[in-house]
């Protein structure tokens, strides 16, 4: 039976029509004030959008315009929905989540990446956990995880020796390395990680994430924490790029939320840090290793002329074998008039810690 938006009224019971008229100018007069006040919201979002990226509107105005007004678009939606509600807009089956007491999102693993499974009690994190999480939502079927980092939830082993046993069978290179199984608490856990696509963990029977996690891997946006935010640098740098260019390859599209695109540039990062992730894209494989390499090159770390990942490669490791060096690929002279163009240009933008001047 349909219902309508509007009150009940009987005009020939009451003779009323002018009570249902007034109902419904009233309905209309609200419609125009609410659409009203989504189209100034949108504005104002703009507007900061505007001020705090203003690298986005350099080049093809009208198409940057449209582009933010979408991306505000969609934020205003998802922070005025549930999470049930915005996760829904991405043709999610909502019906398969629950959510704790402490606001966690539980969900059942039905699809894995190996046939072995682990002990009761213990459980995935980092690469593995996103693998499922990745799958049993449906958003990469295929994703296989670099390496397994194995946790326990339960504060007593089960038995002497089943921590290195795990260790030994599950994660045998980084038993090598004397890392083994990591003992955790759920919700200190959750308080420490460095992306939102990082908030999660796993166990043979469910998925546990936050729901930034999930709406942040549904996107395909690569944000920081606020607990990472508070102190992160030119360590935390690599690894987003690397995490970015491995999601440009499978996906085709992917975003650095929270962070200006010049952050990536005008800061030193250590040859170091850049050869770690390239060995870590390289593990993945070679197509994420050669993105990672182009993004390298957008952003001024590594020469133009390193045109491909082996090359690259070669030349960070060539870097590392000379003690105390410490690399930029560009002039001091070049460094010095970014920093002070930028501090001109951008002064407004609030400070990131973790960042400043190295040589």
């Amino acid at each position: 039976m349909f219902h309508s938006e509007f009150p009940s009224f009987s005009p020939d019971k009451t003779g009323n029509k002018k009570q249902i008229r007034q109902e419904r100018a009233k309905n209309r007069q609200q419609q125009k004030e609410e659409s009203k006040q989504e189209k100034e919201y949108e504005e104002r979002i703009l507007a900061d959008l505007r001020k705090r990226y203003p690298e986005a509107f350099e080049a093809g105005i009208n198409e940057r315009e449209q582009h933010w007004a979408d991306v505000a678009r969609r934020e205003r939606f998802l922070s005025s929905k549930t999470f049930r509600e915005a996760v829904q807009k991405y043709k999610i089956d909502v019906s398969i989540f629950e959510i704790d007491s402490d606001g966690f999102i539980h969900f059942p693993v039905k699809k894995h990446f190996t046939g072995e499974r682990l002990p009761k009690g213990y459980g995935y994190k980092g690469g593995a956990a996103r693998a499922l999480l990745l799958k049993n939502l449906g958003i990469d079927p295929t994703y296989t995880p670099r390496d397994m980092d194995i946790i326990r939830l339960d504060p007593n082993e089960p038995a002497p020796g089943v921590d290195i046993k795990i260790a030994k069978k599950f994660m045998p290179e980084d038993f090598s390395h004397k890392n083994g199984v990591e003992v955790i608490q759920k919700k200190d856990y959750f308080k420490t990680r460095d992306l939102t696509i990082n908030e999660v963990l796993a166990t043979n029977e469910e998925i546990i994430a936050t729901p930034e996690c999930i709406l942040d891997s549904i996107r395909r946006i690569i944000r920081l924490t606020p607990f990472e935010r508070k102190s992160y640098g030119p360590k935390m740098l690599a690894k987003m790029l690397r995490f970015y260019a491995e999601a440009i390859y499978r996906w085709d599209s992917a975003t650095i939320e929270d962070m200006n695109e010049w952050e990536f540039e005008k800061n030193f990062i250590s040859p170091f840090w850049l050869a770690l992730q390239m060995d870590r894209a390289f593990e993945v494989g070679i197509p994420i290793a050669e993105q990672y390499t182009k993004e390298l090159q957008k952003r001024g770390q590594i020469p133009t002329f390193l045109n491909n990942a082996k090359k690259a490669a070669d030349y960070l490791g060539d870097l590392l074998k000379h003690k105390n060096f410490y690399y930029r690929h560009a002039p001091s002279e070049q460094f010095d008039m970014e920093e002070e163009w930028i501090q001109k240009k951008f002064e407004h933008l609030p400070k990131q810690s973790g960042f400043g001047k190295r040589r």
